[in-house]
C-alpha cells in the first residue's frame, strides 16, 4: 500500500504570485453566503392554517431571475457532456481539494459531499463541542459522506462526548428503487448498517408518511437533536444552483405542531396525495422584509451562477496557455487557502467509523460496480428516448455467448448454526418492477425491464417453447455430468413437474436407465440420482412472481432429498435479495451449485445445477420452515412481504459469492437481451 503524501503548505507563496484581482477572486469563493435578518422584534409569525389558498402568486422578480437563468442554461443543451465536464472541472477553482485531501488527509469516503460538508462545519457552529452528548440525523444521505466528514470534524476537534447519529436514505437494497433517484454506492451503508433506518417500508423512501412517522419516534429517543444562514461552499461547483440553507439554534415546533402535522399530512399521506395544493400561505400573509430579502438573496446567489457559467462558455475548447496558467495558480492558492482555513488534518484509522476488513472470511472488497456516466450532448439523449422502441433497442449492445461451460460455485465458508440462528425476518413495501440489483449491473437490468415491457411472446408458443427447453436443459445438464464421470452410469432421473414433458427423448439418452415423473417433491425415490423440479409451467414467471412457490418447494425439498443427490431446478433470474439468498442457502446444502448456459431463450427463466446434496443443519431447514410460516400470515397481495431469505449483509459480505451472482445474472440478461435485439431486427426485416 502506497504511503500517505505529506502535504507542504505553500498558501504564502501561491497567494504572492498571483494578481491581486486574481488573489482577491479565490478568496471571494470561500465568501458566498447570505444570512437573513429577523425583525427587531425577533419573530416572523406563521399563519395559523397552512395550505388554505389554492390560488397561485408569484414574485415578478424571481419569475425573471428564474427564466434568464433557464435561458442560459438552454446554451448548454448541445455541448458533449463528456467534453463539458472535463472542462468545468478544470475551470473549477475548487476542483483540485478533493484529489489533494485523498493524497495527503486520506479521509473516510472522501467525495465532493465530505468537502462541502466539512467546509460548512468548519465555518459555522454546527456543533457544540461542549455538550457531553451530540445527536445527529441524516436525512437523504447516500453514500455517507456528510456523516464522515462530521466524524473527521469531531474527531479533529478533540470532542470527547458521546455523539450518536441516524442516517436515512432511499435503500440500496431494495430492489424496487430507481437508480436514477439514488446513490446506488453502499460501502459505507454496508459497514455502518445498524446506524440506518429504512422506514417501516424498507424502501427508505422519506415520501412515505410512515415513514415519516418512525423516523420522527426513532429520533425522540435519542433526546434533542442539536442542529438562517444561506451558503455556497467553495467546493461546490460554482455553475450550478446548489446552495446549503444553514439553520442555527432550533427553538422547537412546540408553538406550531398542529400546522406542522397538518401540512406533512397534506404532502404525504396517501388518502391526501390526490389533493391539489398550490402556495401554503397568500403573498399577504408573509412579511413583505422577509420577501425583499428573499430576492435579493435569490439575485445574489444566481449572479455567481450566471457569472461561472458565461466563463465557461466563452472558454469552453478555446482557452489559452496563459489564461491556462491562470486557472492552474488559482486551483493551487484555493485548495491551500481550503486546508489552511478549516485546519484539515489526518485522523487515526482507529476512529473511523468503517474499519477495513482483514482479508479474511466473508471480506466486504468485493467489485465496486461504477455507474456508467451519460454520453453525447441533452439534446442528444432526448432525441434517443423519443425513438420507437423498436428504433431504441437496437441501439442495445448484442454479445456472444458462451454456451460451452458451466460456472461452478463452491462455498468456502460453511453456515454457522450461531450465525443462522440470529437470522430475522426483514419485510416490506412489495417490489413490483425491479429496478435495481446489487447482484447485476444496473445497465442490463434497465434493457431487460424495458424489453419485458414492450416485447410479447405469443401466447400460443409459450407453453411449448417452455416445455421443449425443459427437455433440452435436462438432457445438457446429464451431459455435463455425464462427461465429468461424477456417477455411475445410466442413472435414474426423477422429474417433479406438473406439466406434460417429453419424457422418451431423456429416456434415449445412453446413460438414463430409467425416468420417472411425479408431480410432488415428496414422491421421490430413494434410488433417485438425479432430481429436475420444474417450479413454473410458463415461461412468463418473474424472480418477483416466483419467490412464494420457489421458498415452500425448496424448503420441502430439503426435507425428502437424499445425500448425493442432484437436483435440477428450473429457476427465475436472481436479482432480488429475496432469490439470491436462496441460492446462497442451496450453494451451502450441496457441494456445488452452476447455472447451465441457454442462449437464445426469449424468457429469463434458467436452469440451476445443484450438484450432490450434503444435507441441511436442523437450524438452517428451521429457518427455512419459519420463513414459510412468516410467508403464509401475509397474504400474496398484501403491500407488505418478506424481502430477504438470508440477512443483506451475509450475501454481499462474501465476494466471491457475489462475483459468482453477478456472473450468472448478466449472462442470463446479456443473453435474453442479445436474443430480443435478433428477434427486432428479424421482424423489422420481414414488415420491409
Amino acid at each position: 500500500m502506497a504511503g500517505r503524501r505529506k502535504r507542504k503548505f505553500s498558501n504564502t507563496t501561491a497567494e504572492l504570485q498571483l494578481d491581486p484581482i486574481l488573489r482577491q477572486k479565490v478568496q471571494n469563493v470561500f465568501e458566498k453566503k447570505f444570512t437573513y435578518s429577523k425583525p427587531k422584534d425577533g419573530i416572523w409569525k406563521l399563519p395559523e392554517n397552512f395550505i388554505k389558498h389554492k390560488d397561485d402568486w408569484e414574485i415578478k422578480e424571481l419569475k425573471t431571475l428564474k427564466s434568464n437563468l433557464n435561458s442560459l442554461k438552454d446554451k448548454l443543451s448541445d455541448k458533449d457532456i463528456v467534453k463539458w465536464h472535463q472542462h468545468t472541472t478544470f475551470m473549477n477553482l475548487a476542483g483540485n481539494v478533493n484529489s489533494e485531501l485523498r493524497q495527503t488527509v486520506r479521509p473516510e469516503l472522501c467525495t465532493q459531499a465530505w468537502c462541502k460538508f466539512y467546509e460548512m462545519v468548519s465555518a459555522y457552529d454546527l456543533v457544540d463541542l461542549q455538550n457531553d452528548t451530540f445527536n445527529s440525523v441524516h436525512l437523504c444521505e447516500a453514500p455517507g459522506a456528510f456523516i464522515t466528514s462530521l466524524n473527521h470534524y469531531l474527531v479533529s476537534s478533540d470532542y470527547s462526548g458521546t455523539w450518536n447519529w441516524v442516517g436515512t436514505t432511499l435503500n440500496p437494497y431494495y430492489e424496487g428503487n430507481n437508480p436514477s433517484e439514488m446513490i446506488d454506492d453502499d460501502r459505507f451503508v454496508r459497514g455502518s448498517y445498524g446506524n440506518w433506518d429504512f422506514g417501516v417500508d424498507n424502501t427508505g423512501n422519506l415520501m412515505s408518511w410512515q415513514n415519516i412517522q418512525q423516523i420522527k419516534d426513532k429520533v425522540a429517543v435519542m433526546g434533542p437533536v442539536t442542529l438562517v444562514t444561506v451558503f455556497k461552499p467553495a467546493t461546490s461547483k460554482s455553475g450550478n444552483s446548489e446552495v446549503y440553507l444553514i439553520c442555527l439554534g432550533f427553538l422547537g415546533v412546540d408553538s406550531i405542531q398542529g400546522q406542522i402535522e397538518q401540512l406533512c399530512e397534506k404532502y404525504f399521506s396517501p388518502a391526501e396525495s390526490s389533493t391539489e395544493i398550490h402556495c401554503l400561505f397568500s403573498k399577504d400573509e408573509i412579511p413583505e422584509d422577509f420577501l425583499q430579502q428573499h430576492i435579493k438573496c435569490c439575485t445574489y446567489f444566481t449572479s455567481f451562477q450566471e457569472e461561472t457559467i458565461h466563463s465557461n462558455l466563452n472558454y469552453f475548447e478555446k482557452i489559452s496557455d496563459d489564461f491556462s496558467q491562470e486557472i492552474i495558480g488559482m486551483k493551487v492558492c484555493c485548495t491551500d487557502l481550503y486546508f489552511s482555513k478549516y485546519n484539515v488534518k489526518s485522523i487515526p484509522m482507529y476512529l473511523k467509523i468503517t474499519q477495513p476488513q482483514k482479508p479474511q472470511k466473508k471480506s466486504c472488497n468485493h467489485r465496486y460496480r461504477e455507474i456508467k456516466r451519460n454520453e453525447g450532448s441533452y439534446n442528444d439523449r432526448v432525441r434517443v428516448q423519443a425513438l420507437q422502441w423498436e428504433q431504441r433497442v437496437l441501439q442495445y449492445d448484442t454479445y456472444d455467448m458462451d454456451d460451452s461451460c458451466v460456472e461452478w460455485f463452491r462455498t468456502l465458508y460453511p453456515l454457522e448454526d450461531d450465525e443462522v440462528k440470529n437470522w430475522a425476518c426483514v419485510t416490506g413495501y412489495q417490489v413490483t418492477t425491479i429496478m435495481s440489483s446489487r447482484f447485476c449491473d444496473g445497465k442490463f437490468v434497465q434493457q431487460a425491464q424495458d424489453i419485458g415491457i414492450n416485447w410479447k411472446i405469443e401466447e400460443s408458443k409459450m407453453a411449448d417453447t417452455t416445455a421443449d427447453c425443459n427437455v433440452s436443459s435436462i438432457i445438457s445438464s446429464l451431459d455435463i455430468l455425464f462427461n465429468q464421470s461424477v456417477y455411475d452410469f445410466p442413472c435414474h432421473v426423477t422429474i417433479v413437474s406438473s406439466a406434460e414433458l417429453k419424457c422418451d427423448e431423456i429416456q434415449k439418452q445412453e446413460y438414463v436407465n430409467k425416468v420417472t415423473t411425479v408431480e410432488d417433491i415428496t414422491e421421490v425415490c430413494d434410488h433417485t440420482i438425479l432430481v429436475y423440479l420444474d417450479i413454473f409451467n410458463t415461461s412468463t414467471e418473474t424472480d418477483i412472481t416466483s419467490q412464494r412457490t420457489l421458498l415452500k418447494k425448496l424448503t420441502k425439498m430439503f426435507q425428502v432429498l437424499s445425500k448425493e443427490n442432484t437436483v435440477l431446478i428450473q429457476m427465475p433470474s436472481c436479482l432480488t435479495r429475496f432469490t439470491a439468498g436462496i441460492i446462497y442457502l442451496l450453494s451451502s446444502c450441496f457441494q456445488k451449485i452452476g447455472f447451465l448456459p441457454q442462449p437464445g431463450k426469449e424468457s429469463l427463466l434458467q436452469i440451476l445445477i445443484c450438484y450432490k446434496y450434503a444435507g441441511v443443519s436442523h437450524f438452517l431447514l428451521e429457518h427455512c420452515c419459519h420463513l414459510v410460516d412468516e410467508q403464509n400470515s401475509k397474504d400474496s397481495k398484501s403491500a407488505n412481504v418478506l424481502l430477504e431469505t438470508v440477512p443483506i449483509l451475509s450475501l454481499i459480505n462474501d465476494p466471491e459469492f457475489v462475483q459468482f451472482l453477478m456472473n450468472s445474472n448478466e449472462n442470463l440478461l446479456k443473453s435474453y437481451i442479445t436474443t430480443i435485439v435478433s428477434n427486432v431486427k428479424q421482424k423489422m426485416s420481414n414488415q420491409t
